[in-house]
C-alpha cells in the first residue's frame, strides 16, 4: 500500500481575491439557500459576508489586504519632527517666562534659562539675571573687573550632559550697530507716522496714529496704511510697525548701561531695558508657529539672549602661530641675555619670567581697552 502526502493548502493572495472569491461565496450562498425567493435575492450581500466570516481562508485574505493598505499610508513626518522638538524644549516651557543666558565659546556654549517670574518689574528681572550670572562668573576675574552682558543669537542643540536645567548650544554676537543703523534709516523714511488724530477724526478715524500718552496705536476704521508686514498670525500696519521700531531703537541704545544694572539691579527702577521679544512666555513664543516655519531640528530655532562675558572681554579668537613662536623666541633671548649679564641661570630665569609676565599683562590690558564698546 502506497501512502501519499497531501499537498499543503495555501489561502488565496489578497490582491487576487476578485473572481475566485466571488464564485466561492456565491456557491456557499446557493447551498445554504437552495429555494430562495425574490425577498432572499434582494439581500445577497449579507449572506456573502457570513460566508466570509466562516471561511478562514477568506478571513486571512481580507486581513492581509487591510494590512497592506494601512502600510501604504504616509506618516506625518513633519508632525513627528515637531513633537520631538517640543519634547527637547519642554524644560524651557516649564521655566517660562524666561530670558536666555549663555557662557563659554561660540562653538560650545552653556545655555541657561533665567526665570524672571510673571508680572516682574525691571528690578526683579535684573535681580534674577544677577543671581544666575553669579553661578557662572569666575571669582578671581570679578576682582579685576565686573562681568557684563552682550546681545547674541543663540541656537540650542540639546540638553547639557552634567548641568541640570541647562543646554548645550552655539551663539553668534549680534551686530547691534548695524541693527540700529537699519532701524534708524527705516524710521526716517516713513512719512505716514503721526502721533495725534487729524481734525476730521472727531467721530470717525480715517488714519492710524500713535497715542504717545498711552504708548498704543489707534487704528482707523479702514486702517488706510498698507498692511504689508506679517508677524505670525498678526497683521501690522505701518504705524504699528513704526511704534515697535522706535521701542527697539530706544532699548538697543541703552545696551552700554547693562553692566551697571547687572552689578546693581536696584538701578533698574524706572528703566525699562528688556525688549518684549527677548522674553519667552510660552510655547507659542519659544517654537515658531506651524504656519510660519517648517521645523526640522531643535538647532534650527534662533533665540535672542545674552552672553555673560568676563574680563578681558575679548573674543574667543585663536592665537596666531607667528605670535606664539615670536613669544617663545623672545623669552629665550631674554634668558640668554640675562645669563650673559649676571652670569647665573637662576637670575636669568627670574628676569625672563618677570618680563614675560609684564608683557602679558600689558597686552591683555590693551586688548581689553580696544574691545570695550563703552569707550
Amino acid at each position: 500500500m502506497s501512502s501519499t502526502t497531501p499537498l499543503p493548502v495555501t489561502p488565496p493572495r489578497a490582491h487576487r481575491r476578485g473572481s475566485e472569491v466571488r464564485d466561492l461565496e456565491a456557491g456557499v450562498a446557493a447551498e445554504a439557500n437552495p429555494n430562495r425567493g425574490p425577498a432572499i435575492n434582494a439581500t445577497p450581500v449579507a449572506t456573502a459576508l457570513s460566508a466570509t466570516e466562516t471561511n478562514p481562508f477568506l478571513q486571512s485574505g481580507v486581513r492581509d489586504r487591510i494590512l497592506m493598505l494601512s502600510s501604504r499610508r504616509p506618516k506625518n513626518q513633519a508632525k513627528e519632527r515637531r513633537d520631538r522638538v517640543e519634547t527637547a524644549l519642554e524644560p524651557l516651557c516649564d521655566t517660562a517666562p524666561f530670558v536666555l543666558m549663555c557662557t563659554g565659546d561660540p562653538e560650545s556654549a552653556v545655555v541657561v534659562p533665567v526665570a524672571i517670574g510673571e508680572n516682574a518689574d525691571a528690578v526683579d528681572q535684573w535681580t534674577a539675571i544677577q543671581n544666575t550670572s553669579r553661578k557662572y562668573v569666575s571669582r578671581w576675574r570679578s576682582w579685576v573687573s565686573p562681568a557684563r552682558l552682550e546681545l547674541v543669537t543663540i541656537r540650542i542643540v540639546g540638553p547639557h550632559e552634567t548641568r541640570a536645567k541647562a543646554f548645550q548650544g552655539i551663539f553668534e554676537p549680534a551686530d547691534v550697530a548695524a541693527r540700529l543703523s537699519l532701524l534708524r534709516k527705516e524710521a526716517s523714511e516713513l512719512r505716514s507716522y503721526i502721533t495725534g488724530p487729524t481734525e476730521l477724526d472727531e467721530d470717525f478715524e480715517t488714519r492710524c496714529w500713535h497715542d504717545t500718552s498711552s504708548d498704543r496705536v489707534n487704528h482707523s476704521h479702514f486702517c488706510d496704511d498698507a498692511v504689508d508686514i506679517v508677524e505670525g498670525d498678526d497683521w501690522y500696519c505701518k504705524v504699528q510697525y513704526q511704534r515697535d521700531r522706535l521701542e527697539e531703537i530706544s532699548k538697543l541704545e541703552l545696551i552700554p548701561t547693562w553692566p551697571m544694572f547687572l552689578a546693581e539691579p536696584s538701578l533698574a527702577w524706572g528703566n525699562d531695558l528688556l525688549l518684549e521679544d527677548w522674553i519667552y512666555h510660552s510655547t507659542t513664543t519659544i517654537i515658531p508657529s506651524r504656519k510660519r516655519k517648517v521645523i526640522h531640528s531643535v538647532a534650527q530655532i534662533e533665540f535672542t539672549g545674552f552672553r555673560l562675558s568676563e574680563w578681558p572681554y575679548g573674543r574667543q579668537n585663536v592665537v596666531p602661530r607667528p605670535s606664539v613662536v615670536g613669544g617663545i623666541v623672545t623669552f629665550c633671548v631674554i634668558i640668554f641675555v640675562a645669563r650673559v649679564i649676571h652670569g647665573d641661570w637662576g637670575v636669568a630665569y627670574t628676569a625672563g619670567a618677570f618680563f614675560v609676565a609684564l608683557a602679558g599683562v600689558f597686552s591683555t590690558w590693551v586688548a581689553g581697552q580696544s574691545s570695550n564698546p563703552d569707550r
